[in-house]
């Protein structure tokens, strides 16, 4: 099945996320200070951005999420329309 991922907008580059039930998606990952944006199938026709950090709406075709450095847990959870980046240590 096509997945979801993040775009680095500011760290570059591209990371897929892992579905886990319904509309649950995802990943572990160290950033650096940035913005970023969920996507579709490594496409821009379907994205999710938002204005607040850690957590916040995920809004389709919204601004770039802000972003502080640091190891994340990332979850995108598109049946109630939320992101949440949880810090691992």
């Amino acid at each position: 099945c096509p997945g979801y991922g993040f775009a680095r907008i500011n760290n570059e580059g591209a990371d897929k996320m892992s579905k886990t039930i319904a509309s649950i998606w995802k990943i572990e990952i160290t950033l650096k200070n940035g913005s970023l944006k969920f996507r579709s199938r490594d496409s821009w026709i379907q994205n999710w951005g938002g204005d607040t950090f850690p957590k916040g709406n995920a809004l389709y075709f919204g601004e770039n999420i802000p972003i502080k450095a640091g190891k994340y847990r990332v979850i995108l959870d598109l049946s109630e329309n939320t992101y949440e980046f949880i810090p691992i240590e």
